[in-house]
This record gives structure tokens, sequence and C-alpha cells, in this order.
């Protein structure tokens, strides 16, 4: 068994109970000679663009079955089936990054009067603004050095953890 297979099977990470946790894109690749420690680690995240694009997709995904003209008699069963998931996900992603905070609940999310949909969108992205990524990060992506499978697991459980891993692209 080469030195990278091993680490491959001590670095899966196991237990995670939700689908939400599987989205995270974990790859592992062979040590290369300008990797000088045991294990180089390498998280990529959303920039801030994309983590606004990111929101409003969930947020419209979310919101969908409380438009008008959504209720299970009025629409094909496909297609409501379809946005119940849709939804579904979305909550869960959504819950993820910021069940945190105080005023985060599903009548938050789902208020359908006038001017809720920006009010909502702009407090959301206002939150991703306001976290605390892990010191070391420039440019949505962040670097660090393990020296054994338990230090790489430690070092990137924060980014598979509620507030990130929904804007976490990929752990190499």
């Amino acid at each position: 068994m080469t030195l990278f297979g091993r680490y491959q099977f001590l670095l899966l990470r196991q237990g995670d109970s939700g689908a939400a946790c599987t989205s995270v894109v974990t790859e592992y690749r062979q040590k290369t000679k300008d990797h000088t420690a045991p294990i180089t680690i390498e998280v990529e995240y959303l920039s801030s663009s994309e983590i606004e694009e990111l929101i409003k997709e969930l947020l419209w995904n979310y919101r969908q079955l409380f438009l008008p003209g959504m209720e299970k008699d009025e629409v094909d069963a496909k297609d409501y089936l379809r946005c119940q998931k849709e939804s579904a996900q979305a909550w869960s992603a959504l819950q993820a990054a910021f069940k945190h905070q105080k005023l985060f609940k599903k009548e938050f999310l789902s208020d359908m009067s006038e001017g809720a949909l920006e009010k909502v969108t702009d407090q959301l992205i206002q939150w991703t603004r306001d976290l605390d990524w892990p010191e070391g990060g420039i440019n949505g992506v962040w670097k660090s050095t393990a020296n054994t499978a338990d230090e790489c697991c430690k070092k990137t459980s924060v980014f598979m953890e509620d507030m990130f891993w929904p804007f976490t692209k990929i752990v190499r």
C-alpha cells in the first residue's frame, strides 16, 4: 500500500449524518517533491461574489414553495415534489450556515411581504461577510501542513462544520 493510499483511508471523515455534509468535495493526491511536510492541505472556499450568488439561489429554492399558486393541488405533482426537495435541501444548507444567528428562523426566510426578499437576502449576505474564516486564508484559499492524519483532520474539520461547509468548494 502506498503512503497516499494509507492517508486516503485515514483522512476520510466518518459518521456524518446528513446528506448536506457530503457536499464538500475532498480530493486526495499523491505527494509531490514540492511538498516537504508529510501532509499538505489546501482548502478552497467561495469568493464573496460566489457566496452572494449561492445565497440568492438557496433563498429562491427555499422560498419557491411559498409563492402564490404553489399549493400542492395547483401544481403538477412531479414539479411540486421537485420544489419540495429543492426547498428542503436549501433549508438544510441555510440552517447549517446561519442557525447560530438569533434572527434565523423559517418564518424569517419565508416572509413573502413586500420588500421581504431584499431584506432577507441582504441580512443573509451580511451574516456571511461577518464569518470569521480560519486565519491564513488568502483569496479564497487556505493552506496548511500536518504531520499526522489526525492533525490534518483536526485542521480541515472546521471547513466541514456548520457556518463554513456550505461555502467550502474543496478540501485537497
